[in-house]
């Protein structure tokens, strides 16, 4: 990794997004760009024809607001807030240098003569010193002791961000809904009924689906962890490079905590994410209902998180708006109001959702229960 110059995405809603390195490689994967294809609102288009919004640019969005809203938080938060959220990092990234079996992937990625880099990562600043985005993106009041552990944690919140959506099947939640309605069919039948279609079914779905999870939740999860440990390349010559791996190395693992809320502080920092006022409702809300034809305007971003601040409130950390934004904050759940009362559930929308549902289900229970080989495809494709 050498000197990186400014990489920038242009983006309908937010103008240029800018983008860090390991972004670039997660972003350029086959697996993040199968989101290409995958539609956000399902059959919205059918009745909205301009709403084929796909779920790799609202990943883009999400991640963008995410950042921001981050930056924005520690900025205008008190110094001793601040410091005991950052410090609170420093104690995971500690305990993480004392997990045996981190330690061990580290010694087989990074090799035996770089081993030690986890025990003075307070002093590691070529990540800093080469990529653009940080440097935009650091608070001048962050100081040095601090100055890695923010760097880690921001660029784990914009990749959780990027990466929230990315096991979403095709048509997103009518997909899922279908395939979780044909697992409870499977799940309950007696052996004598399970023929080898529907003990594979079963079989693969139960560890997504047994304990009520989200299908695009779980499966996201995993596909997140093995993007982000596939661009981590093992055996660096030099001790920069192995810096650059360490620090990919962490990032991956603070990713895993921010979506599996490992302890309350990333649960706290998954409210980013994933919270009444987040990054990725901030980003559909406009976006959805200017693709889909509403003429609303929008909401006043800058306004709003240039406004967060980072609090601590009966033990929590919370990422809040400011009061003075009380208008704006109505004016957002307004438009999610409205972007549910006239787009998400237009009755036409509800009718070819549910048409599409019961297809999916239909051909599914047909395919299942069919011992036979495979019919071959005879190139008919939905509209």
């Amino acid at each position: 990794m050498v000197n990186q110059k400014i990489i920038q995405v242009a983006d309908s809603l937010h103008g240029s997004i800018q983008i860090s390195y390991l972004e670039k490689q997660i972003i350029s994967t086959q697996a993040f760009n199968r989101l290409h294809n995958i539609l956000q609102n399902s059959t919205v288009y059918l009745t909205y024809p301009s709403n084929q919004t796909k779920r790799f640019v609202h990943s883009l969005g999400t991640m963008h607001l995410g950042g921001l809203i981050f930056y924005n938080s520690l900025l205008n938060a008190d110094n001793e807030v601040r410091d005991m959220f950052l410090d609170s990092i420093n104690d995971e990234i500690e305990k993480l240098g004392n997990d045996n079996d981190f330690n061990r992937t580290l010694r087989l990625s990074l090799g035996d003569s770089f081993v030690d880099l986890m025990q003075d990562y307070r002093n590691i600043r070529i990540i800093y010193d080469r990529e653009p985005i940080y440097q935009l993106n650091t608070p001048k009041v962050i100081n040095d002791k601090h100055l890695f552990s923010y760097i880690l944690i921001y660029q784990a919140i914009r990749l959780a961000a990027l990466l929230h959506d990315v096991g979403h099947p095709p048509f997103s939640h009518i997909s899922e809904n279908a395939l979780k309605e044909i697992w409870k069919d499977v799940k309950d039948m007696p052996d004598v009924d399970l023929n080898e279609r529907r003990t594979y079914f079963k079989n693969s779905l139960k560890k997504f689906f047994e304990n009520n999870a989200h299908l695009h939740e779980e499966i996201g999860y995993r596909i997140a962890e093995r993007l982000t440990e596939s661009v981590i390349c093992n055996g660096p010559e030099q001790r920069d490079e192995a810096q650059v791996q360490l620090f990919y190395w962490l990032v991956s693992k603070f990713v895993t905590y921010i979506f599996t809320e490992e302890s309350s502080l990333f649960e706290d920092i998954h409210r980013i994410i994933d919270g009444s006022i987040d990054c990725d409702r901030l980003d559909y809300v406009t976006r959805d209902l200017e693709n889909s034809g509403f003429n609303y305007g929008r909401i006043e971003y800058d306004r709003l998180i240039r406004s967060m601040r980072l609090i601590i409130m009966n033990g929590h950390f919370l990422f809040c708006p400011d009061i003075r934004t009380l208008s704006t904050v109505e004016d957002f759940f307004n438009r999610r109001w409205l972007l549910y009362k006239y787009v998400i559930y237009h009755h036409r929308v509800i009718k070819t959702d549910y048409l599409l549902e019961k297809a999916i289900v239909g051909l599914a229970r047909s395919y299942l229960g069919n011992p036979e080989k495979e019919n071959e495809y005879n190139g008919g494709v939905l509209p």
